[in-house]
This record gives structure tokens, sequence and C-alpha cells, in this order.
């Protein structure tokens, strides 16, 4: 009975500090990247999604990052400082192209990192601001 308490105990904290790590990032809402919008005014916020998925409608002052050109050139020429906000977001919660990007800004050295998870789609249905980009079909 105490291997096995122990063999618990164990999992469990192996449990929690995989999840600690596994989450570079900050999920966040809607109304809570309006905020971070206004009271930073050098947030970075940025749109990864590529190809057909790519509409060329972003978030108002979001800039299109493809997760595959997510990489320290790009990221540094966006967010010179690595402790800058930066929010990654993408289609809806089913797309994993921002997690996948803010997984690399993480590796890169950022630390002041989020995440949009319900994207785009989300933020037209709040009728909230968005601005037209020229589409990248190629990526």
């Amino acid at each position: 009975m105490k291997k096995f308490l122990a063999y618990s105990f164990l999992v469990l904290v192996l449990s929690f500090s995989h999840n600690a790590i596994a989450s570079p990032y900050k999920e966040i809402t809607a109304d809570e990247l309006l905020k971070l919008k206004q009271e930073n005014k050098n947030l970075v916020v940025i749109d990864s999604r590529s190809g057909d998925w790519f509409d060329g409608v972003v978030i108002d002052g979001a800039t299109q990052l493809a997760t595959s050109d997510t990489n320290p050139e790009n990221l540094a020429k966006l967010a010179p400082d690595k402790a800058q906000p930066i929010v990654f977001y993408c289609t809806n919660e089913q797309c994993p192209a921002s997690a996948k990007a803010a997984h690399k800004a993480s590796e890169i050295g950022y630390i002041n990192i989020y995440k949009y998870k319900a994207g785009i789609e989300d933020w037209k249905k709040l009728g909230f601001p968005t601005t037209s980009l020229a589409s990248n079909k190629g990526n």
C-alpha cells in the first residue's frame, strides 16, 4: 500500500510539473486581448495562419506570420525585446498553429507569451475591429 501511495504521489507531482512545462503561454479571451492592446503600446499580435486558412483578414493591428515562418529572425523584427508581450492566434480553438508558434517563441527565449485560443472566428463574431492584409495563399 505504501508503494502504491508513493507511486500515486509521484505520478501526481510529475503531472503537475509536466503541465507547467507544456504551456509556456497564458491563454486569454477576446476581452483580455482588448485590455492588453489598450494597456501595452508595444504589444505584438501575430496571426499564425497560413495557406488556405489565411483569408487576409486579421485582428486590427496584427501581423500575419505563419507558424512555419516563426523563427528568431522574423520574431526579432516584430519584437526585438524578448520580454515584450506577444499574442498568437489562429482560426479557432481547434487550430494548432498559434500554440505551435507560441512554443517556438518560448524556445527562442520570449517570456511574455499569450495565446488567444478562440481565434479570428470568435473575434469577428464578437464584432471587434479587423484589418485586411494581402492574402498569402502560397504560404
